[in-house]
């Protein structure tokens, strides 16, 4: 299967983070042919970061990043230790899924600062949790709300089913089945994307900080119609475009300011006009 080159949109970007070209951890040198280790705000797919860095597992982010702990809370993070990089730190609230200690977060002016380290950071904002403010105006830091409040499951086997106890949870696992095999059907998802993983993306979409929500699984739900609705047309793996709109960069028209300002458009993130209706 080819993978499709294309952008995370915003409002899904829990499940489509891979599928739509979310940087993968690390990289290579100027080479090509050492790989290097991923670095501050990036992801750490095997837990192993550039010196000085750890692995953070939280749900700060959808996904393992690389961090540091501090102990100078609300200041700025030491560059030099950082591989050059901006960091604020800051410390999360008691009974957040992650370690005690302050860490340093990634300092950005926008959203588009943010992205180039990993295309699942969702928004530059003030530093809060479960959309709860943590200080006063100490500067922005790239975060992902709709982690907030997650479960936290294992990155490779992706097995959620037993952790979570909510029936209304559970009972979102046959739609995000159902999409995940939309996905694969007509390409989107990556190679090497296993259908467990997919699913639990999936769920993270749909259960925003833990709760189920209704307009995202709607959403969802239109897509799916779309699919099987077109099964027998050629088109059936683009219909959905101008039946639910664009899932990702390469399908969307967003690159014009005056549709830029319409919530579909904020949905689906127009990364090639990134004015503030757009981040």
């Amino acid at each position: 299967m080819t993978r499709v080159a294309i952008h995370r949109s915003a409002a899904l970007f829990l499940l489509l983070a891979t599928a739509c070209g979310a940087s993968a951890a690390g990289g290579a040198d100027a080479a090509g042919d050492v790989a290097a280790l991923p670095g501050f705000g990036q992801a750490c797919a095997a837990g192993s970061c550039a010196a000085g860095l750890t692995c953070q597992d939280s749900d700060y982010a959808p996904f393992p990043w690389c961090t540091l702990p501090c102990a100078d809370e609300k200041a700025p993070c030491d560059k030099t230790q950082l591989g050059g990089r901006a960091g604020l730190c800051i410390k999360m609230p008691a009974g957040w899924r992650g370690p005690s200690e302050a860490f340093c977060a990634p300092t950005c002016g926008n959203s588009s600062q943010c992205t180039p380290l990993d295309g699942r950071w969702e928004t530059c904002a003030l530093p809060a949790y479960k959309k709860v403010p943590l200080y006063g105006d100490v500067g922005k830091v790239c975060q992902a709300p709709s982690a907030n409040g997650q479960i936290l499951v294992d990155p490779v086997t992706c097995n959620w089913q037993d952790l979570v106890s909510d029936p209304k949870v559970q009972a979102l696992d046959g739609i995000c089945k159902s999409f995940c095999a939309f996905l694969t059907t007509c390409q989107i998802k990556a190679q090497g994307q296993t259908s467990a993983c997919c699913s639990w993306q999936c769920i993270q979409h749909l259960t925003p900080g833990g709760v189920p929500d209704m307009g995202r699984k709607n959403a969802l739900q239109c897509y799916l119609n779309s699919f099987d609705g077109n099964a027998q047309s050629p088109n059936v793996c683009s219909a959905y475009i101008n039946d639910c709109g664009p899932l990702c960069k390469n399908d969307a028209a967003c690159d014009d300011l005056d549709a830029c300002t319409t919530d579909a458009c904020r949905d689906w993130q127009c990364v090639n006009t990134p004015i503030d209706g757009c981040k």
